[in-house]
């Protein structure tokens, strides 16, 4: 490069920087002697434009005075009463094509489910009273099963506990039991507890008396050679039978605590324990 060159880029250089350090000292000047709202103004016009994020998006503060009422709001609903809620169950629960099956009872135990207890917006008195008439209720039943039951010996070597319907004395206690539960939860939840539930309630109790049952009792050798007694129920109803089987073993004159049909322990008498330990080992479970 010419030394004329050099002296030309350097002049225009000087010149440039002139002319910035004398708009920067005339805009500082101007500022200065501004009015509060011009320098407002002047900033806000020499700023960049925000580019658009949620951090500086304005927030809208809503004290007492300013929240929008109940009635304002577009999509506002009244809550739902604890009837409407029962209303919208029990019209699932019937709806031919929805399969809602609610368990309201804890059927190991005998007693009502807390989970159906906190749904009936039941409290510990209430929940406390119904457990304790449904124990009452099933001792009552298990009393006149155990009165109407016969027992019979089967030519292949097994037993046959036959439970017999009672129909007159089972409607008293089914009619005593409702009542009770009407003064403990009133008309509406009983009801409501009724429909939502099904059959649950008649199935806990054995139809109140009117079913008919099976017991099919035989010896079989475990794993050990030890003798074990196994069972299988049937019960007849309406629309077909269901069973339900398991095996226990005899410990002195009573059973074990592995047997856990209750009904079935409080069936067996003590002539029916010397034909139980009389049975011969089966090497098959016997036509039920």
């Amino acid at each position: 490069m010419s030394l004329r060159s050099q002296r030309f880029y350097k002049s225009g250089f000087y010149f440039l920087c002139a002319v910035s350090l004398t708009s920067a000292l005339l805009l500082l000047r101007e500022a200065r002697h501004a009015e509060p709202g011009q320098e407002r103004a002047f900033a806000a016009e020499s700023a960049p434009p925000p580019s658009p994020s949620l951090r500086t998006a304005p927030v809208q503060r809503l004290d007492a005075s300013s929240s929008p009422s109940a009635d304002d709001a577009p999509d506002s609903k009244p809550a739902l009463t604890l009837e409407d809620k029962f209303d919208f169950l029990i019209e699932l629960r019937e709806h031919p094509s929805v399969d809602l099956n609610i368990r309201v009872f804890n059927f190991f135990e005998g007693e009502i489910k807390a989970d159906t207890a906190s749904l009936f917006g039941l409290s510990s008195s209430q929940t406390k009273q119904l457990n304790a008439l449904f124990e009452e209720t099933h001792a009552a039943l298990l009393s006149q099963r155990v009165a109407h039951s016969q027992i019979e010996a089967n030519p292949d070597g097994s037993l046959s506990l036959i439970l017999n319907p009672f129909l007159e004395n089972g409607a008293e206690i089914y009619d005593s039991f409702y009542d009770q539960m009407e003064e403990i939860l009133g008309p509406k939840k009983l009801r409501a507890l009724d429909r939502i539930s099904g059959e649950q309630i008649n199935n806990h109790f054995n139809e109140f008396g009117a079913e008919v049952s099976r017991y099919t009792l035989w010896a079989q050798a475990d794993h050990r050679g030890n003798r074990r007694y196994h069972y299988e129920r049937r019960t007849d109803r309406e629309n077909g039978y269901s069973t339900n089987s398991g095996s226990f073993q005899l410990e002195g004159p009573s059973l074990t605590h592995s047997l856990h049909d209750k009904e079935l322990a409080a069936l067996l008498p003590p002539e029916a324990m010397a034909q139980l330990r009389n049975l011969p080992i089966l090497q098959s479970k016997p036509e039920t």
